[in-house]
């Protein structure tokens, strides 16, 4: 190798060597500025709001945490209005219904002892959805029992039904008054039958008669 290399050389080596310095000491001089900047940082103190803001923050949580806590020990008595624990209302309701239609149709007893082994049944009421029993010849049992079919007994169901809901009776009229001037059937075959048989119940001044001319009287004083 020539003089000339050497030092051409030697040249590149100390700029290498002094940017390397530099760099080292710039990095170094850095890092020290950050650690003054970190030192000469002060922690300003808390306020009053920042105080009632975090102890805020800290009640809604534990009250949060609490409330989800007893919302889920309590869930099992919080399925019914009375707050018993693990009871069905729903089944309670249906399974009442059930032996009370069952007792309808078979006897005449006045008092009912629910808890009796007599009134068990077969049926499933822990399901989320249950359905009554009902007798569909109870309907036709009523209505041909010597009790119900007296007038009697029809006359005192009328005027305790109240006078709001009497109009609303399921009965197919056949005249307005009693002396046949308004004839009220829903075909002319319907008010054929209603001359040839002529019932009390089929006249709309019935209810007058019975139930609404107190009512209506009441109402023209006021």
């Amino acid at each position: 190798m020539s003089q000339n290399q050497s030092k051409a050389v030697a040249m590149v080596k100390l700029k290498f060597a002094s940017k390397l310095f530099v760099s080292t000491n710039l990095r170094a001089m850095a890092w020290v500025g950050d650690a003054e900047c970190v030192k000469n940082i002060v922690v300003a103190p808390s306020t009053n709001y920042m105080k009632v803001y975090s102890f805020g923050c800290k009640v809604y949580l534990l009250f949060s945490m609490g409330k989800s806590i007893g919302d889920e020990t309590h869930a099992p008595s919080m399925t019914n209005d009375l707050f018993w624990l693990h009871w069905n209302a729903t089944a309670t309701q249906t399974f009442v219904i059930d032996m009370f239609n069952a007792q309808l149709s078979t006897t005449s007893m006045q008092e009912v002892v629910i808890s009796s082994l007599e009134h068990a049944t077969l049926k499933d009421y822990s399901l989320k959805m249950t359905t009554t029993d009902v007798d569909i010849g109870y309907g036709r049992m009523i209505q041909y029992s010597g009790n119900l079919t007296q007038l009697s007994n029809a006359i005192e169901g009328i005027r305790s039904t109240p006078a709001n809901r009497v109009l609303w009776m399921m009965t197919q009229y056949c005249w307005v008054d009693f002396d046949f001037r308004w004839e009220i059937a829903h075909t002319a075959a319907r008010q054929v039958r209603c001359q040839q048989k002529r019932y009390r119940s089929r006249y709309f001044e019935m209810l007058f008669t019975v139930k609404l001319w107190g009512y209506m009287v009441v109402l023209a004083m006021c």
